[in-house]
């Protein structure tokens, strides 16, 4: 077998890692357009000869090579049958990702593309253009989509209960180690980054370890976070000003992204910048040029721009808080971290870390019954709120001269349990709500789903159907291997530290 090795990018077909030889990237591009499929390559293997791209024109072609070539993107017109249209393709996206979780889908539709290019996020895809396609944009996301591919497919060769670790970030969860692989690569390149999470899972942390570890990165990192100023004050802070710019300034100041030079910017919670500022910062990004408010003179300055947003793709694609040019330039490199109540696997370790990070010497742990009501709540705040409730359990513990936390200490609130998540359908809504009763009621009963049903009062087959459009909705996160390391590693204690 000289000349083979078990790589990162080997491939995954239903659940089977595979062996292959070392070559350039595969990339499938799928459309019944002969004429159209032929131009697309050709424009493609022009601006980037490094990859290799199969054609597919039917659904058959494309499921014989993804068995047989593993490609690592495929690039899907979601309309490949006129006489099913879009839809089809929509449920092509979800069949794709059932016969190999590990590729990264991107689709191009004609059709209503807003409306049917976030059906196909929903089900999985990683991205939709709308055609006629930017070549120059296409192949940023091919790119982008090779590297996430590849380190899905190597964390399926990881142990199952080897934590993975980052800039001081640990994990056993699945899907965090996805996100802590991400930002490795992150840390390795100049792209822009973009992190996505609920409030209090941590972006910031995250943003801090993939700037210290960048291997040119020497500068600071300036961070920044949009308020309600007027767009001329938030111009001002991010571009600087000259005296007499406007009314109050008085002197010359020097913004965020010139004394970012030579290192990062962090801009969080994005989505509420201006959007006449976004398009002043989009032009910064790309050109590494700007001018102070109220200046001639272009400023030069080498910054590597991360953002940070708690808004799902959804809601970025369809909610209009972010410019879509403006977010594809600064998503080069989009890095998902879940929220707390999909991270079981690192519930206990980070509850114990920050009980040690609380101060309170006197409070060694929590018992049993602790852990137990901490991990049925649904953590709306994250870990940003198991901070608060852990602070406050360690003294309410310290003051009744108990060495544990008991259930009595901890102070939750269930009428956060569940928060509506606004820009979402009612339905969606309720099918988000049942899915997250599965996965905590599974959780509860060590992943037994006859257990888990009984405790819901649910019969077996209604169980099933949920947790079913569960794991179709989440197949593009995970693996069938990293789904079984995180169903084992979560029936188990974790004895590491950090988060």
């Amino acid at each position: 077998m000289e000349g083979w090795t078990l790589l990162g990018f080997g491939g995954r077909i239903c659940g089977t890692v595979v062996m292959k030889q070392a070559s350039p990237h595969i990339v499938l591009l799928v459309d019944d357009d002969v004429a159209h499929l032929s131009n697309l390559r050709a424009a493609l293997s022009r601006a980037d000869h490094s990859f290799v791209y199969d054609l597919a024109t039917n659904e058959a072609e494309l499921f014989q090579n993804l068995a047989q070539r593993h490609p690592e993107v495929v690039v899907l017109d979601l309309c490949l049958n006129d006489q099913h249209g879009p839809a089809a393709g929509i449920t092509l996206v979800a069949q794709i990702l059932e016969a190999d979780p590990t590729a990264r889908i991107l689709v191009l539709t004609g059709h209503d593309a807003d409306r049917y290019g976030i059906q196909a996020l929903q089900n999985g895809a990683a991205s939709f253009l709308e055609k006629p396609v930017d070549t120059a944009h296409l192949l940023a996301l091919i790119k982008d989509g090779c590297h996430c591919s590849c380190l899905r497919r190597a964390a399926a060769l990881r142990p199952a209960d080897e934590p993975f670790s980052f800039g001081g970030l640990s994990s056993r969860s699945a899907t965090m180690i996805e996100a802590l692989e991400l930002a490795k690569f992150a840390a390795s390149c100049d792209q822009s980054v973009m992190l996505l999470g609920e409030t209090g899972t941590g972006k910031g942390l995250l943003a801090d370890a993939i700037h210290t570890l960048h291997r040119t990165r020497r500068g600071n990192l300036l961070r920044f976070q949009p308020t309600y100023a007027t767009p001329d004050l938030i111009s001002s802070e991010l571009f600087g000003h000259q005296k007499g710019a406007f009314t109050g300034a008085l002197s010359d100041r020097k913004g965020i992204l010139e004394e970012a030079h030579g290192g990062s910017v962090f801009i969080d919670e994005v989505g509420e910048l201006p959007h006449q500022i976004q398009v002043l910062l989009l032009d910064a990004v790309q050109e590494k040029r700007f001018r102070r408010l109220g200046a001639n003179r272009t400023i030069h300055s080498d910054f590597r721009l991360i953002s940070a947003t708690n808004l799902t793709r959804h809601q970025i694609h369809s909610g209009g808080a972010l410019r879509l040019d403006f977010f594809h330039r600064l998503a080069q490199c989009i890095i998902e971290i879940p929220p707390l109540r999909h991270r079981m696997a690192d519930f206990e370790a980070l509850a114990r870390s920050l009980l040690l990070r609380s101060g309170v010497n006197n409070v060694a742990g929590f018992t049993d019954a602790a852990i137990s009501r901490l991990k049925l709540h649904l953590w709306p705040g994250n870990i940003r709120e198991l901070q608060g409730v852990v602070e406050g359990a360690a003294y309410r513990a310290a003051y009744a001269n108990r060495r544990l936390i008991d259930h009595q200490d901890l102070a939750l609130h269930p009428s956060e349990r569940f928060t509506p998540a606004l820009g979402n359908s009612f339905r969606d809504q309720v099918n988000t709500f049942e899915q997250e009763l599965i996965i905590r009621a599974l959780h509860q009963c060590n992943e037994n789903q006859s257990e888990a049903a009984r405790l819901l009062k649910l019969d077996r087959s209604t169980f099933r159907r949920i947790l079913e459009r569960s794991e179709s909705k989440k197949s593009q996160h995970s693996t069938p291997s990293s789904d079984k390391r995180r169903r084992s590693s979560e029936s188990r204690q974790t004895n590491f530290s950090g988060f």
